[in-house]
């Protein structure tokens, strides 16, 4: 049992549900003997679920308005390439539209909003 309350501890530090590994040990000494082992479970089933959804933002080719639209950000240095990209996959049609409207405006200031806003959504 010892061995299954480290596995969960490490795994909660690891899924960066806790900072450190003595918060996650004191965490997992309260829970009973009996949900341990399901408790390893589900935050192995959660993080396996966040991983895929993460990996799938990256399946598919990039539109043109999207390659433009992180070519926009770079060059206006609201973000490096890579930081771009990520963000451009992480928008939706609509919002890729927008902000390309606005950065083809040369509005940089109100490009800085947009991506402000949709950053805190």
């Amino acid at each position: 049992m010892l061995k299954n309350r480290k596995k969960l501890a490490t795994l909660l530090v690891t899924y960066g549900l806790f900072a450190n590994y003595a918060q996650a040990q004191t965490y997992s000494e309260k829970i009973s003997p009996d949900s341990v082992e399901p408790l390893i479970s589900l935050v192995q089933e959660k993080e396996n679920k966040i991983s895929s959804d993460t990996l799938s933002i990256w399946e598919g080719e990039l539109s043109n308005r999207d390659t433009e639209l992180i070519d926009e950000l770079v060059l206006s240095k609201l973000y490096n390439p890579t930081n771009a990209e990520i963000f451009v996959r992480s928008l939706t049609e609509d919002d890729v539209l927008d902000l390309t409207n606005i950065l083809e405006g040369n509005r940089i200031e109100a490009a800085r909003q947009a991506v402000a806003a949709t950053i805190g959504q």
